[in-house]
């Protein structure tokens, strides 16, 4: 009963019942959905810092397009709905995000230095 709303009790419930496949799932989909949620507030921040300072603002300008942050969300998003069909891609997906964050972005940077 309380699987789906407290993550503590997942263990409890899904012990004897569930494959070793749908508990990764489960596991996936929860760190996904922090995730997901985490990006999810970054991009409505820096949509309203930009609507805040305009459209020709700083930030707007150094942003550019943002297809980084854009391809986290839709990767994130795929990456839940893969978890229930093949947890391993998206491990995959969550892993391929990880490391294009962990390459520095050095748009702002190159923007207020020029």
């Amino acid at each position: 009963m309380f699987c789906g709303h407290a993550p503590h009790f997942a263990g409890n419930c899904w012990t004897d019942t569930a494959s070793v496949a749908s508990k990764a799932a489960f596991f996936f989909i929860q760190a996904a959905g922090r995730k997901l949620a985490a990006a999810i507030a970054y991009f409505i921040l820096q949509h309203k810092i930009i609507k805040a300072g305009g459209e020709e603002s700083e930030l707007k300008q150094a942003l550019g397009s943002d297809t980084k942050g854009k391809v986290s969300l839709v990767a994130y998003t795929v990456g839940i709905a893969l978890a229930w069909f093949v947890p391993i891609a998206s491990v995959a997906i969550y892993t391929g995000v990880a490391l294009m964050w962990f390459i520095p972005d050095k748009r702002i940077e190159r923007h207020l230095g020029s």
